[in-house]
């Protein structure tokens, strides 16, 4: 979804200052640029929204290391006292 809200954005932006430069009336242009801005929040909020599911998904996956590293160190210990 936030690639297509950017290429939306490109595109606009192209366009934008291109081919309907002197096209749009001043509120024409307002609203243009608005919905520009629009897509381009979209695209922010896509990159932020991923970045925070990265984030959660990283600490667990790093809390599950260390869960199974102490389990299999402790494994090993109690293993090395048995055979004591």
């Amino acid at each position: 979804m936030g690639p297509t809200f950017l290429l939306l954005a490109v595109i606009q932006i192209a366009l934008g200052l291109t081919v309907l430069r002197d096209q749009l009336t001043p509120v024409g242009t307002l609203l243009y640029w608005s919905i520009c801005l629009g897509a381009t929040a979209g695209a922010i909020l896509c990159a932020l929204m991923d970045a925070m599911v990265n984030l959660r998904e990283s600490r667990r996956e790093r809390r599950d290391l260390l869960e199974t590293t102490l389990r299999e160190v402790d494994e090993a210990r109690t293993a090395r006292k048995r055979g004591k």
